[in-house]
């Protein structure tokens, strides 16, 4: 594997995370889902749980929208580090051929 493929690898990560990134807030459901909408306590138990997954859900939606965007940056630095080494490789190469000339 070089360097071109780890990019890639990278990158198509990044395009998963961002595609759970957009995902996620559509598995919420309504609070009467969890039973809030009753009375009493299995409806403060309801609301609770409710406010618990729509938590969770954003919280999970931001971890991979950030990871996602961490992912890019290192593909992107990945490729840059490769393209500043073949520049070094070349111009190494050209002052060896300057220098045995």
């Amino acid at each position: 594997m070089n360097s071109d493929d780890i990019a890639t690898r990278l990158g198509a990560a990044a395009s998963t995370l961002s595609t759970m990134d957009r995902a996620l807030p559509l598995l919420e459901v309504s609070a009467a889902a969890f039973g809030a909408d009753g009375g009493g306590a299995p409806g403060r138990v309801g609301r609770v749980l409710h406010a618990h997954w729509s938590a969770v859900l954003a919280a999970r939606a931001r971890e991979a929208a950030d990871t996602a965007a961490r992912l890019t940056d290192l593909a992107d630095s990945v490729r840059r580090t490769r393209r500043d080494y073949t520049d070094a490789d070349e111009s190494s190469a050209r002052g060896i051929e300057r220098a045995s000339s």
